[in-house]
């Protein structure tokens, strides 16, 4: 696909497993380097540095955005199913990401995921979608070590 995208977030931040993980999905190289900024709580800020000198913004317009390069199906099918993607990227960054920030237990997550995924494969949709990407990520190292028997 040619150069890699320029990524400024600090590479173990939570941000950078996710755009990672989009990126090695959809692939598009991605190549972290220094540090954007960081919210006022102390959540770093990723920025994405185009080609043509435009910069995005935070993880979940990143992502987005590298979706949109190369396989726009994981943002869903149909218009509602982007939106409900959406949807799910918003609350992981707000909710779970925040949460776990705050050294709380994942587990009334997981039980609202589990509730919601009773008569669900993924997210949204029939496929994967960026939804499950980033709840996924946003999960996977505090339930490793808080809740082992889950994998």
């Amino acid at each position: 696909m040619g150069l890699p995208l320029q990524v400024r977030v600090n590479a173990e931040a939570v941000s950078a497993v996710k755009i990672g993980a989009t990126a090695k999905l959809v692939g598009v190289p991605v190549q972290f380097q220094s540090p954007g900024g960081q919210t006022p709580c102390g959540i770093p800020v990723p920025e994405l540095h185009l080609a043509n000198g435009g910069i995005v913004r935070h993880q979940n317009a990143i992502m987005r955005r590298i979706v949109q390069m190369a396989d726009g199906s994981l943002m869903g099918s149909t218009f509602i199913e982007e939106g409900l993607v959406d949807s799910w990227l918003e609350w992981a960054s707000l909710e779970i990401d925040h949460h776990l920030l705050d050294g709380g237990s994942p587990e009334p997550l997981c039980d609202i995921l589990n509730k919601h995924l009773q008569s669900r494969t993924f997210l949204v949709g029939q496929r994967l979608t960026l939804a499950d990407i980033s709840v996924s990520c946003s999960l996977r190292e505090t339930v490793e070590k808080q809740m082992p028997g889950i994998r």
